[in-house]
């Protein structure tokens, strides 16, 4: 092969792209093959912000080289190839990078970066100050009523390697203060290295816990109660639990595919009307949990976005697993036990010509009897949201085992439908598709600790639901219709439910 020419039918929906063509030659030279010429031209389809009228703002990319037939030694070839690395490193000769830099300081793409930065890490930047997380300023649930707060952090605009931040919000039905606090460092250190502090006192899911992390790593907080589900719930939350939780972390990455996450955890969860806490049939106010846990994180070809203290893994091709292992007490009154914890979790996401297939794998089992706060709460979902990690038709504590299976698949089509049908096609909608399976089991003993609520049950038969939907709707929206295929007849079942999602196809 010795030249590649490649061009983007336009007929072909992908949001923001008007066009894309790459066209490469190659030439023979001293026994191998080496680039003659590179001619690559992107045309992005943007609308202004703020703009009155509809005609896009295409903005053109271009990069043109042309290569010179090799006639160096090794030692020369070489030298060249450091200069590569050096140049890659350090691009600001590059006319291309100095194009894209003075496209970047235009004032339409700060707005861009700002709001970019408001909904991927959920922070207003305002000077030396972040305000956020946002999903975090208000939550409504049957135990606090309505609840504002104000959280804020410094960023590295004061302090290079250095966070401070907290938050203190007002909940109006029991008249009580939430608060919390949080220091961060981050290690002048070559590979990627954090420590941080932090204190919560606040409401949350009943059952919450950071394992939600292992396969949403970009998620803000580990409990739905927050800002969206409040808004989009379809029943008042009264599966919630007060929670004063002290946590240390430390983070590193030893490569960019290998990194560990060791956690120290103290945690003080209250009972209330709706969730109580009875032993031998005496009522229980709280009980403790303390513990510590270890993550190994692995995967291949990780691309980072490093935005500072907002740093996120990029999804590849290839899979991203996590192996954790956590050890703990819980203690109350004059009872106290131990218990061991692991958890697997392999998530996948990969593109092809039909659209995208994503999937969710996670097993856990929980050796020793917990209280049942503590055991693995299938994650149901209450709100008129789709979740891609929740059972979007299952009931929060609903169905809780101490050894589980779940798994997630999503599929999103390019048009396998709906891009055929003329007038559809217009529309530019696309199609969804999404399966959700769940196992789990319960040892004997559990309500000689804590009486478990009435209607949670492991799930010895599988739990299956299915939906099919439409995305792209608006360029960001979709719905999609979902069915519960098993256990239809159980307590309070939703067979049947309308979801929405945001979704921007790239």
């Amino acid at each position: 092969m010795t030249h590649i020419s490649v061009c983007l039918p336009r007929n072909i929906n992908i949001n923001f792209i008007h066009s894309i063509s790459v066209d490469q030659s190659f030439a023979f030279d001293r026994g191998q093959w080496y680039y003659h010429k590179i001619d690559d031209f992107l045309t992005l389809e943007l609308a202004p912000v703020g703009a009155s009228y509809k005609k896009p703002f295409e903005i053109a990319i271009a990069k043109n080289l042309l290569f010179a037939p090799p006639r160096a030694n090794d030692e020369d070839l070489k030298i060249l190839h450091r200069e590569r690395e050096v140049s890659l490193v350090n691009p600001t000769n590059d006319s291309l990078y100095q194009r894209l830099s003075r496209f970047n300081n235009t004032h339409f793409m700060k707005q861009v970066t700002w709001l970019t930065n408001l909904f991927m890490y959920q922070y207003a930047h305002v000077g030396k100050i972040d305000i956020g997380p946002f999903n975090q300023l208000y939550h409504n649930n049957a135990i606090d009523g309505p609840t504002a707060a104000l959280a804020l952090r410094t960023n590295q605009f004061l302090w290079k390697r250095f966070s401070i931040g907290g938050n203190i919000g007002y909940a109006y039905r029991d008249h009580s203060w939430k608060f919390g606090g949080t220091t961060l460092y981050r290690l002048p250190t070559k590979h990627f290295q954090q420590i941080d502090l932090q204190y919560n006192k606040n409401a949350y899911q009943t059952g919450f816990n950071e394992d939600i992390y292992l396969v949403s790593e970009g998620k803000v907080s580990p409990s739905d109660n927050d800002v969206f589900s409040s808004f989009f719930r379809y029943k008042p939350d009264t599966v919630a639990n007060e929670v004063a939780s002290w946590r240390f972390r430390y983070q590193r990455e030893w490569t960019r595919e290998f990194k560990t996450t060791l956690t120290l955890f103290d945690n003080c969860i209250f009972s209330n009307q709706y969730i109580q806490f009875v032993h031998d049939g005496t009522p229980v106010e709280s009980f403790w949990q303390k513990g510590i846990k270890i993550d190994f994180r692995f995967s291949r070809d990780q691309l980072i976005w490093d935005n500072c203290f907002d740093r996120r893994y990029l999804s590849n091709q290839y899979p991203v697993i996590h192996f954790q292992l956590e050890g703990g007490n819980y203690d109350f009154d004059q009872t106290n036990g131990d218990y061991l914890k692991l958890v697997s979790t392999i998530n996948h996401s990969f593109s092809f010509e039909g659209g995208t297939l994503s999937y969710v794998a996670e097993a856990g089992y929980i050796l020793g009897h917990v209280p049942f706060p503590l055991l693995s709460i299938a994650r149901g979902n209450e709100t008129y949201s789709f979740s891609a990690y929740n059972f979007n038709l299952m009931n929060d504590l609903e169905y809780a085992g101490d050894k589980y299976v779940h798994l997630h698949i999503h599929y999103y089509s390019s048009g396998l439908l709906l891009n055929k049908i003329p007038i559809v096609k217009k529309l530019g909608l696309l199609e969804s598709f999404s399966l959700k399976v769940a196992e789990s089991g319960l040892s004997k003993g559990y309500n000689d600790i804590f009486t478990m609520p009435s209607g949670m049950q492991p799930i010895y038969v599988p739990y299956v639901e299915g939906g099919v939907g439409v995305y792209n709707i608006l360029k960001v929206l979709g719905v999609e219709s979902d069915w519960r295929i098993t256990h239809r007849n159980d307590p309070n079942a939703n067979k049947w439910g309308i979801r929405f999602f945001f979704y921007i196809s790239l």
